[in-house]
């Protein structure tokens, strides 16, 4: 079977673009952020509409014009209105913990607008991405004092320990919640989950997770999650060799036979005969691949 060329293979298996939304930044966030000194209200989102404005101030209809956003690539899709809702809610929370002024806010716009990888002919996402997470985070973390600093970083960790929680729920959910477990078998089987879901996290830092999806950061619609860093790494010649698909499917094997090893001591027999076969049905990116070639 021929070696799968890399480049071919990454719009198909990972499916991510570079469409960032930087929410553009002046005039949005010297409505956002509360100034030094000033009697103002409560920060509202980027781009919001006042609480009461007067009725020759109301917005009109939406305009038909579909060109891009301001701060936006031209040529790059409009970001979904839920990601600019989420955006919004994003500065609220980093205004809410790390008590941000508005020059703050405008440095760490700017900053995640220097922060977007940009790749180079054969560079690897992977390094683009851990690159530009530590450049970024050192960023932020000079325009930050003490106190925001420890604060920045404690989100940092609530993020990590959040991802690894999710990560052991919705892998509960899709691989043993209807193999009926008791409740014992239940808090063993997520707390198993939850370790491993640690481990799994602790090869991605966490200044790359600043750019990845579920970013704690107001960045967009991003599209570059782990899963695609760890499927790159597997892609990755420098990583695994003369890969082919028939590898790939082997260590994919391997993988779900370990994870059965795992309930070994949780599951009884019947249960874990069922545990094996839900495994074998789930869905494989390399089956994307296969039927591509």
């Amino acid at each position: 079977m021929k070696t799968i060329l890399i480049s071919s293979a990454l719009s198909l298996a990972i499916g991510f673009t570079f469409g960032w939304l930087i929410k553009s930044a002046s005039a949005d966030l010297d409505s956002f952020v509360p100034q030094t000194g000033q009697n103002t209200p409560t920060p509202r989102p980027p781009g919001s509409a006042p609480d009461s404005p007067p009725p020759r101030s109301r917005p009109g209809r939406p305009s038909s014009d579909t060109g891009p956003t301001k701060g936006t690539p031209t040529g790059t899709a409009p970001v979904p209105e839920a990601a600019k809702r989420a955006d919004r809610a994003k500065w609220m929370r980093l205004i809410e913990v790390l008590g941000l002024d508005g020059g703050q806010a405008k440095a760490l716009e700017a900053a995640m607008a220097e922060a977007m990888p940009k790749l180079e002919n054969g560079q690897s996402p992977e390094i683009a991405y851990l690159e530009a997470g530590a450049r970024l985070e050192k960023n932020i973390l000079a325009l930050l004092n003490a106190d925001q600093r420890k604060a920045f970083t404690d989100m940092q960790r609530r993020a990590a320990d959040n991802r690894i929680e999710l990560s052991a729920q919705q892998t509960y959910s899709q691989e043993l919640g209807e193999l009926d477990l008791s409740p014992e078998q239940r808090g063993q089987a997520l707390d198993l989950l939850r370790s491993r879901a640690d481990r799994s996290s602790a090869d991605i830092p966490s200044s790359t997770r600043l750019l990845l999806t579920g970013s704690l950061l107001p960045i967009g619609d991003l599209n570059f999650s782990e899963d695609a860093i760890r499927l790159l790494r597997q892609l990755s010649p420098q990583h695994s060799g003369d890969v082919t698909l028939d590898k790939l499917a082997e260590k994919r094997r391997a993988e779900a036979e370990e994870k059965a090893k795992l309930f070994e001591g949780v599951l009884t027999p019947a249960q874990l005969e069922l545990y094996r076969s839900r495994l074998s049905q789930t869905p494989d990116i390399l089956d994307q691949l296969r039927s591509g070639e």
